[in-house]
């Protein structure tokens, strides 16, 4: 992140700083973590639909056999808000021009057990992911870790989002997550008595990409 001496002057650090979108934006590691605070707990027909979902072994929890999940009538409705909340991300860190868009590409639903865990990873052939938190305990969380070394290690008094290597954010029921997909982020052991169900997600750009008189235009 390139701030000039006023911008760094005046930095809020409060990780959740409201944009003119109503998007709360944390500035993690310099890569921007949309919140979604207005929460939209899943209604008892999409509990139903998670409830009986088939799911395969992953590395260290579950994941449901389908991964195109919003693709199903029964997630009509989760999967049009989610994509106006895509929508209001990805125009509020790039910008872009009314040729290119953004859409949702794979979808699919996490079920982590009492003790089960979800190991580091990120998201490859995707620009933005995102989490959505179907069911979950009150101290479940999400946790991003910063990309590459550092040059200096320097001792810090207090941890913040900027000297960390790692920092979590709450999973709370009904919320939505967006971050760019190649942000490395796990989930550690499961303590409380409820499965945590989540319901993950890729996009990837649509339209044209770069420009022409850039010679870096491509139709997708």
């Amino acid at each position: 992140m390139i701030m000039t001496i006023k911008e760094s002057a005046v930095l809020d650090l409060n990780p959740l700083n409201k944009s003119s979108s109503g998007v709360s934006m944390a500035g993690l590691f310099g890569a921007p973590i949309g919140f979604f605070p207005e929460k939209k707990k899943p209604s008892l027909k999409e509990l139903d639909f998670f409830a009986g979902l088939k799911y395969r072994k992953n590395i260290g929890n579950l994941s449901s056999e389908n991964s195109y999940l919003l693709e199903d009538k029964s997630l009509s409705n989760m999967k049009d808000w989610i994509q106006r909340s895509v929508d209001k991300f990805f125009d509020e860190i790039y910008k872009p021009t009314g040729s290119t868009g953004i859409k949702i590409t794979q979808s699919w639903a996490n079920l982590s057990k009492q003790g089960d865990y979800h190991h580091p990873h990120i998201h490859t052939n995707s620009l933005i992911s995102g989490v959505y938190y179907v069911q979950t305990n009150s101290d479940d969380r999400i946790t991003f870790s910063r990309e590459g070394s550092r040059f200096l290690t320097i001792a810090s008094r207090e941890w913040n989002e900027w000297n960390c290597e790692t920092w979590w954010y709450p999973a709370e029921e009904g919320t939505l997550i967006l971050f760019p997909s190649c942000l490395t982020h796990q989930v550690l052991d499961v303590v409380g008595e409820k499965d945590r169900i989540s319901l993950s997600f890729n996009t990837f750009p649509t339209g044209v990409l770069g420009s022409e008189l850039d010679l870096s235009s491509v139709k997708v």
